[in-house]
């Protein structure tokens, strides 16, 4: 169970988290010098930028999705009040003396969520600015707040070289964000609005915070940390996923099969006292085959590609573009997302990268018009191979 703890609803901090097992590992392992506030920051919370104060509550209305999917805000709203990780709904004047200070509520808007066709994830337009241009995130210097990233060229650095035998297994940290406890001062900063003048206190990091990846990233650096400490190494982590590798010690002669120093068991044995929470319907064991970063990634063959989900997804997303473009024109936000997707495919398809250039000096040219115009079209041969291919 998370983890409670402040004299009142200003203070509380929750979290499935363990500090005290935390510091002690961190210290046994001779890696708290990389984590020294690590411990701190899970009992009194996480700090998310440096802020100047607040003059006045600022209180913009929701966006158009989360007007249109107010029951799904209602229901994750009541599902997160559940749990303690939000308190309320308050009335503006009672936010404003439960946190003692004027407080900001950026727009709620609600997306798909990735990789879950029919679900949907809330976000916090935390960019939303007031009337004096300030927003939230523009008070934020994501650079303030580091973390690693395994990207998919330091996987196949690692495949590359992997003996016969390898085998790789992820694991995926269940709501990764919403377990990052909020410093108590910088709740202020969070508050939401789910119908006009009712608000909630969020106690913990929201989608849509500039320094959200960094926060969560701190806690997930020290559990990898902490693993290859155990020897259960290497491993690679994006945000919530981590991939772990394993190379055979040698053949059992009776089975005739590859055997190994550790496995799903071992992770668990060593992160459970943490309070690392796992999700459960995102693990997969040990295996030659692996999907990290959306690519399906083969140890045995070295190769890598695109997962049969991702493809189907990534053609129904280009193909719907594509012909829902009247006279040839398409919005730049269309335009900007199927550039973000052919991206991503590049890594498998190197030689797609000569074939963006157009759309990415396309998409530039159009930067100072407004997301939702709609665009014509550039008759390019070699955009529309990249697009179909």
């Amino acid at each position: 169970m998370p983890l409670v703890s402040g004299a009142s609803e200003r203070d509380r901090v929750i979290t499935p988290y363990n500090a005290d097992v935390f510091e002690a590992e961190l210290r046994r392992l001779d890696l708290l010098d990389r984590y020294p506030l690590l411990a701190h920051k899970f009992r009194y919370g996480f700090p998310i930028g440096d802020f100047d104060s607040l003059a006045y509550s600022f209180t913009p209305p929701n966006h158009s999705s989360g007007i249109e999917h107010l029951d799904f805000i209602t229901a994750y709203i009541d599902e997160q009040v559940s749990i303690g990780r939000m308190t309320g709904p308050y009335t503006r004047h009672e936010v404003e003396t439960v946190l003692g200070t004027p407080f900001v509520s950026s727009p709620l808007s609600v997306v798909d969520k990735a990789g879950a066709p029919g679900k949907y994830r809330l976000v916090q337009n935390c960019s939303y600015k007031n009337d004096e241009g300030v927003s939230v995130n523009s008070q934020i210097n994501s650079d303030d707040f580091p973390t690693r990233w395994g990207t998919a060229a330091q996987v196949a650095e690692i495949i590359s070289t992997a003996p016969l035998g390898a085998q790789a297994a992820s694991l995926d940290i269940d709501s990764a964000f919403r377990n990052i406890p909020i410093l108590p001062a910088h709740k202020k900063f969070l508050v939401i609005q789910r119908e006009p003048g009712e608000f909630f206190i969020d106690h913990v990091c929201p989608f849509g915070i500039a320094s959200g990846p960094g926060i969560q990233g701190e806690p997930m650096d020290a559990v990898v940390d902490i693993i290859e400490a155990h020897e259960i190494k290497p491993n690679k982590k994006w945000v919530d996923d981590l991939i772990n590798f394993r190379s055979p010690l040698g053949v059992d002669p009776v089975s005739d099969a590859y055997v190994y120093a550790y496995g799903l068991t071992d992770i668990f044995r060593v992160t459970a006292p943490l309070g690392v929470p796992w999700h459960p319907k995102k693990i997969t064991d040990y295996s030659h085959e692996v999907v990290y970063l959306g690519f399906l990634w083969n140890l045995q063959t070295r190769t890598v590609s695109l997962p049969d989900t991702k493809r189907e997804k990534y053609t129904g997303k280009l193909m719907k573009v594509l012909d829902g473009m009247p006279e040839r024109r398409v919005s730049q936000k269309d335009l900007m997302s199927i550039n973000g997707t052919l991206s991503h495919i590049t890594f498998v398809y190197p030689h797609g990268r000569s074939y963006l250039t157009n759309l990415c000096t396309f998409i530039a040219s159009s930067l100072h018009i407004r997301t939702r115009t709609p665009h014509v079209s550039p008759r390019n041969r070699s955009c529309q191979t990249s697009s179909g291919g």
